[in-house]
């Protein structure tokens, strides 16, 4: 009964609260036991970040793939900004030339226009 105690204490110290919506960890265990994704492009960007978070490569890799396919003028900045801080560097490159060869449209969107100042000019 001690020692029980003293596991259950102690075990609990290493649980790890993360955020993260029911579909998206129905996704992320879906990809652990099948190495498929069957996920919404909205909801692929939290898949990304949560696959980010674990270090599953592959996964994030499929994410990228994925929200490419959703990538239009009104998102892709914010797109740019989200693979940057995710080190999705396949995304973030694909981000780069959608934003440079429609450069005239995205820099009247208003995502655009929010990007910090860093952002701006690793994209120039």
């Amino acid at each position: 009964d001690r020692y029980q105690r003293r596991v259950r204490e102690e075990g609990a110290q290493d649980i790890i609260e993360v955020p993260i919506r029911h579909e998206v960890f129905k996704s992320l265990l879906e990809y652990i036991y099948t190495d498929k994704i069957t996920i919404k492009p909205e909801e692929a960007v939290e898949l990304l970040m949560t696959a980010n978070e674990y270090g599953l490569e592959r996964l994030k890799q499929m994410t990228e793939k994925l929200i490419e396919e959703g990538i239009d003028v009104e998102n892709v900045a914010w797109l740019y900004e989200i693979s940057d801080q995710n080190d999705a560097q396949q995304l973030k490159g694909f981000c780069k030339y959608f934003l440079l060869h429609e450069f005239e449209a995205v820099s009247k969107t208003e995502t655009y226009n929010n990007l910090n100042k860093q952002t701006l000019e690793e994209i120039h």
